[in-house]
């Protein structure tokens, strides 16, 4: 499974009987080297490689109630309740940042090694690059 880089909150609105599915499914994600909290009754936080549709797919194998899910990783958000949520999502966004600032290095390094196999080491095009190598990746949103 690939490393969890999203953090999506499930709301649902289930039957009495598919409570235990639900937390069931979530806890084969936490096996899986996923986590999960309960932030509201009927709402949960995932931090997930999975897409909102994947789980909606694989969650709905067992299920008939209703499931909104959207990706929260990089949105702003805001919790009066239990202050455990708040570190939590802090913790995984933070997690979140990193595998995209690895995810990006990576990119960046395979396209370096393209364009040197490419145009050679003293192309311009290798240079511009290389110039570029010191640049900042993105986290802004974390």
């Amino acid at each position: 499974m690939a490393e969890p880089s999203r953090v999506l909150m499930i709301a649902y609105n289930l039957p009495k009987g598919e409570h235990y599915w639900l937390e069931t499914m979530l806890n084969e994600h936490a096996a899986a080297g996923e986590r999960w909290i309960r932030a509201q009754r009927s709402v949960v936080l995932l931090h997930t490689a999975a897409s909102p549709a994947e789980l909606l797919d694989w969650v709905k194998r067992g299920m008939r109630g209703d499931m909104f899910i959207v990706d929260v990783t990089s949105t702003d958000w805001v919790n009066d309740g239990d202050d455990g949520v708040q570190q939590w999502l802090r913790d995984v966004r933070a997690r979140c940042a990193a595998v995209a600032a690895e995810q990006a290095a990576a990119a960046h390094a395979a396209r370096g090694a393209d364009l040197l196999a490419e145009h050679g080491s003293d192309s311009k095009v290798y240079l511009e690059w290389q110039s570029q190598r010191g640049a900042a990746v993105d986290t802004s949103y974390v």
